[in-house]
């Protein structure tokens, strides 16, 4: 949890360091376990991490954007270089402004902690449901997965929300086959926090 806020320092002194008087960004990292069937036999079992920055500045009444994946310190002025140069060639629009102080607040939502056993008994017994209630369905793929995020926004005007959130989603892929009769794949997605 430290570690975003330091990044998020450190983003600042460069964004002052290039000039840049007036801005708002999010950074965000994110960890996903995975694991997957075919048919009905389990096939992967892995860990990603993700993150993102999206920022904007504004001089004087233009607005700069950009975006990207790169939080290391190259990264990051990389970002606030290309949002500045956007900024200097936007056309100008008096209502490009940020709001005001909203103060500064910690959002949790969802599990915050996985319960991967608990997910992968699940994933079994939802299996073994349809197979026995619906016997003319077949599962092609299951991709289940627990995602834990953290965010964090902050602006000159000294806003800085910070978002800790977990969750788990699992996308089943299938069609049905009746003899010779056969249904076109299809797939289905569900996202909750427990």
């Amino acid at each position: 949890m430290n570690e975003l806020k330091t990044r998020a320092d450190r983003f600042e002194e460069i964004l002052r360091e290039l000039g840049a008087a007036k801005y708002s960004f999010v950074l965000q990292e994110s960890e996903k376990q995975e694991f997957n069937t075919e048919g009905s036999e389990f096939k992967l079992l892995r860990t990603t991490f993700g993150g993102s920055v999206s920022l904007q500045v504004f001089c004087g009444t233009r607005m700069g954007a950009a975006g990207g994946n790169d939080q290391s310190e190259e990264g990051l002025r990389a970002l606030a270089e290309t949002a500045l140069a956007s900024a200097e060639s936007s056309p100008e629009d008096s209502a490009h402004d940020i709001a005001p102080d909203q103060g500064k607040d910690l959002f949790r939502q969802g599990a915050l902690e996985p319960e991967l056993d608990k997910l992968f008994e699940r994933l079994q017994e939802m299996l073994a449901d349809i197979k026995t209630s619906y016997p003319l369905v077949n599962i092609m793929a299951v991709i289940s997965s627990y995602t834990k995020s953290h965010s964090l926004y902050r602006n000159t005007n000294g806003t800085e929300f910070e978002r800790l959130r977990g969750s788990y989603d699992v996308t089943l892929e299938f069609s049905a086959s009746d003899g010779t009769q056969n249904t076109g794949l299809d797939y289905v997605s569900v996202l909750t926090d427990t």
